[in-house]
């Protein structure tokens, strides 16, 4: 009978050890909802004037590193902009909730987790944003990335149109595929051309972007020259003018010069645009980049023999939206193969 007793009470004691909350539960990060109320208090102290209003929220955690945050956005309406903002998982009592935000003109339609790859390293936050102004409404897609806490912007594309013209609003029709299974899918932008009844090369109709890990940074791969936002980068134009050369397309060459007296003639950055039949080495890359002012630097080839071809240009805001010219061509034959 003792030892029945003793058998009882054994069990009982594990039951209700086994019904105790475990630390690692009751360690759990808080509700979303509770990170959305305190980080909107927490915004509100900094500026009461409008409160801001939760939009969304990733469905996916956006990595920095080995760590994962999960992405807010917030809206103002009367103030026509959005927020932003990348929240802690965990974090003590009366401390910011936040990891970093960014303000954002307009108001967001869009924000998500873009998976390029199966890594969480090739995982990108895309957001798309509206407003108006002056009767036309403008439309922003971006891509970012977090790092060392802080959002940057990778790469991003305008577009316009007039609401009361339904045939105006034509907004970037992009995909994302894995052109050569690398595992990295890349960011297709399909072109637009003139002449329906003749269409391109079937690898010109689309605009390719390529992700790079190890530099973090998105560039141009092909198919720049027919899209109709390749002014809006500095790289983006300048890998346009390379392609012009290799398809010899003088007349769409043309179109991506400026012509000013404090440029080189049109005629001079043809002919060096027409030079050779360049083939693409290496991505381009941004010497400088000032407000007004770029500096391209892409590796080529032409005949076999490697060359450095360098751009300068010059950029201004047509109303919103960036626009870049090329100003100088320069070229410079290596002396070692690449």
């Amino acid at each position: 009978m003792i030892r029945l007793l003793f058998l009882i009470s054994l069990v009982s004691m594990g039951c209700s050890e086994s019904s105790k909350p475990s630390r690692a539960a009751a360690s759990r990060e808080y509700p979303s909802s509770e990170h959305i109320e305190n980080i909107t208090k927490y915004l509100l102290k900094g500026d009461p004037s409008e409160p801001w209003v939760f939009y969304n929220r990733t469905n996916r955690q956006l990595p920095d590193g080995v760590k994962r945050h999960t992405v807010y956005a917030f809206i103002r309406k009367q103030k026509g902009e959005s927020l932003l903002v990348v929240g802690k998982n965990k974090y003590p009592r009366g401390k910011s909730p936040m990891v970093t935000m960014q303000k954002l003109q307009g108001i967001l339609d869009e924000i998500y987790v873009v998976r390029l790859g199966a890594g969480v390293e090739n995982h990108l936050l895309l957001s798309k944003t509206h407003f108006n102004k002056e009767g036309t409404v403008y439309s922003v897609t971006t891509f970012w990335d977090l790092r060392a806490a802080k959002l940057k912007s990778l790469w991003s594309i305008s577009s316009s149109y007039d609401p009361e013209y339904r045939e105006t609003y034509n907004p970037p029709e992009f995909h994302y595929w894995d052109n050569n299974d690398d595992g990295i899918r890349e960011i297709i932008l399909t072109n637009s051309w003139p002449d329906k009844k003749k269409p391109p090369r079937w690898k010109d109709r689309w605009a390719v972007f390529r992700w790079h890990l190890k530099e973090r940074v998105i560039v141009p791969v092909r198919g720049l020259l027919l899209s109709k936002y390749k002014e809006q980068n500095p790289l983006w134009i300048s890998f346009a003018a390379v392609e012009a050369g290799m398809q010899r397309k003088e007349r769409l060459a043309r179109l991506l010069l400026r012509s000013h007296a404090i440029c080189d003639s049109t005629n001079s950055m043809v002919s060096k645009l027409m030079f050779k039949k360049w083939k693409v080495i290496d991505s381009p890359r941004i010497v400088e980049r000032q407000a007004h002012f770029a500096r391209v630097s892409m590796e080529v080839k032409g005949d076999k023999i490697p060359y450095r071809i360098v751009f300068e240009l010059s950029g201004e805001r047509d109303v919103e939206i960036e626009k870049w010219l090329i100003c100088h061509i320069s070229l410079f034959k290596k002396k070692k193969n690449l």
